[in-house]
């Protein structure tokens, strides 16, 4: 059953999730590729209209001097009343229709001009239903006059955008040489039909709105359109980029720098992307489909494999209670299943085979132990023949055979306690002592040991008589051509989580150039042994070194510092309370 769910994890996590995150981030890329297409559209008829906008403007401005540098029409308006009312009309249409040859976009601009004699001249009819007072009383003029300009663009009809009725404006005054004005002209653009007219031409079914200074519709496409949401941030973002989603809908935007306005084209997603979800929806259903058909197969498949696994498990669990006596059929199975099969019966055999040896070295050790326990009468005979000796001594107030005794004792009780390989160091110390007391008795005076142990070390654990090899061969092979003044110096130290232990002797050294043989055993089995058990003990954490001194032998032994400090009665709760 593990098998199986993580068989179904690993394709879910390894094929199914990536499978998804690929086929989603090739719907975004496409997507995010459609979008820029369509934005690159959109800028390229955004800026069509701006440049537009400005030749449009630019012509309505030329018309203005072309009409201003006219003597004829000049004259009749500064003195109309040299001119009957029908000459007037036909001079000044004639302009207008001059005037419209230079104009792009000519159908969407009308003229208006006004005398200081109240007379109206129009080249469209719709004038006529306002009186002079009040074109002479529009915004336009009023502050011409009041500034003192002699032309201004201007607006009106703002907030009018849905009804169609969107005029954009040049007022211009026109001056004598004496800087007197003698007539105001008006060159109207209808802007909301120019804009959708001109719009009509590029759309591919986005709408356009061209937006004011402080975020004012001015024109729009279609009536009733509402600005795009949050068009305040993408208008002063400072951003970059070329296009904005908003919603459902690509964003373009294209300053028309002249006025401080914006194009906007908003173009609804839907238009394009409703094939792609329709694509999506469509792939989606069917990865699930393949999904469920993927996890029957998964499960199946599996089945097949696991199910020689549990009868596996059976087996193995039932091999133990019946002494090892279970095989797996081989026959009925191939491949991987027979081999493993195969293994099974190869290892039942060999485990067989190894409990048969294992059950002969046991009674081989049980025969070596008890030849053991029967060589140990002897060592324990003279054990206890000593201490008779040294009860003796005492009562024969023999006081240094009893002190002989007692450290020939030690060394010897030591000995025989095989159990033990790491001893207490103090308890090390104290062989080593009893040891140079056995050898000042025989020796007398020809050394002196001197003892340097750090404090906090007594229970550091120290190889079992590992100090008495060295100091015994610092006494026997030292100072053998020495009579007195021999010096030993045992140090005991603590350094980086090492304990350090050094023999020191100034008798006659070792030199490198003359054979071993020649030292009488100066490096023999006493240091090998202590080398050997070091490697046991500690691996290649422990170092047997010989210093270089200027007199004499240096022994170093470091190895791993290890405390362990004896259990005190009433001293904690988490042991009983008997004594050890």
């Amino acid at each position: 059953m593990k098998l199986k769910n993580r068989m179904f994890i690993a394709f879910v996590l390894l094929i199914l999730i990536p499978y998804m995150m690929i086929q989603a981030y090739h719907f975004w890329k496409v997507q995010k590729l459609m979008e820029q297409n369509i934005s690159k559209l959109n800028q390229t008829s955004l800026e069509q209209m701006a440049r537009d906008f400005n030749e449009l403007k630019t012509s309505a401005m030329k018309a203005l001097l072309m009409l201003e540098k006219n003597k004829t029409t000049g004259m009749i308006l500064r003195d109309p009343k040299s001119y009957d009312e029908a000459e007037r009309s036909s001079a000044i249409m004639e302009r207008f229709q001059m005037m419209q040859s230079f104009v792009t976009d000519s159908s969407f601009v009308t003229y208006t001009i006004l005398d200081l004699y109240r007379s109206v001249y129009a080249s469209h009819h719709t004038v006529n239903k306002f009186s002079y007072d009040n074109l002479v009383n529009e915004a336009g003029f009023t502050e011409l006059l009041q500034s003192g300009s002699s032309y201004q663009w201007k607006i009106h009809g703002n907030g009018m955008a849905e009804t169609g009725s969107v005029l954009f404006s040049l007022y211009s005054l026109s001056k004598d040489v004496n800087g007197e004005p003698y007539a105001m002209v008006k060159i109207s653009i209808d802007l909301q039909e120019w804009f959708r007219s001109n719009a009509k031409e590029l759309s591919t079914g986005q709408n356009y709105f061209i937006v004011g200074r402080k975020d004012e519709l001015i024109a729009s496409t279609r009536a009733g359109s509402k600005l795009p949401d949050h068009l305040a941030q993408y208008l002063y973002s400072g951003s970059n980029q070329d296009y904005h989603v908003d919603k459902a809908s690509i964003i373009n935007i294209w300053p028309i720098t002249s006025m401080d306005w914006h194009i906007v084209s908003q173009f609804p997603v839907d238009r394009f992307f409703g094939d792609l979800q329709n694509m999506r929806t469509q792939v989606v259903v069917t990865l699930l489909i393949t999904t469920i058909i993927f996890v029957f197969i998964s499960f199946f498949i599996t089945h097949s494999i696991t199910r020689p696994l549990r009868v596996l498990q059976k087996k193995m669990t039932d091999m133990v209670r019946n002494n090892l006596k279970i095989k797996l059929p081989e026959k009925k199975y191939k491949g991987e299943i027979l081999a493993l099969n195969q293994a099974f019966n190869k290892m039942v055999d060999d485990m067989n085979e190894l409990v048969h040896r294992l059950k002969l070295e046991e009674r081989q050790k049980e025969t070596a132990h008890f030849q053991m326990l029967l060589h140990q009468i002897n060592p324990h005979f003279l054990f206890n023949t000593l201490n008779t000796v040294k009860w003796l001594a005492l009562d024969m107030k023999a006081k240094p055979i009893y002190d002989l005794c007692v450290s020939l004792g030690k060394l010897l009780e030591t000995s025989l306690n095989s159990e033990v390989e790491l001893i207490y160091l103090k308890d090390e110390m104290e062989l080593v002592q009893a040891f140079v007391s056995i050898q000042k008795y025989r020796y007398g005076d020809l050394f002196d040991v001197h003892y340097e142990v750090e404090e906090g070390t007594d229970y550091a654990l120290v190889p079992k008589l590992s100090l008495q090899p060295l100091v015994e061969n610092s006494i026997q092979h030292g100072f053998a051509q020495m009579e007195s003044g021999g010096k030993i110096g045992i140090h005991i130290f603590t350094k980086e989580r090492q304990l350090y232990m050094e023999v020191e002797d100034n008798g006659a050294g070792y030199d490198d150039t003359v054979p071993s043989a020649l030292h009488h055993g100066r490096q023999g089995i006493g240091l090998a042994n202590i080398r050997t058990r070091l490697q046991f003990l500690y691996k290649e954490e422990a170092r047997f070194e010989r210093l270089p001194v200027d007199e004499g032998t240096c022994i170093r032994l470091s190895f791993p510092l290890l405390k362990s400090v004896p259990y005190q009665k009433g001293e904690g709760s988490l042991v009983d309370d008997t004594d050890r």
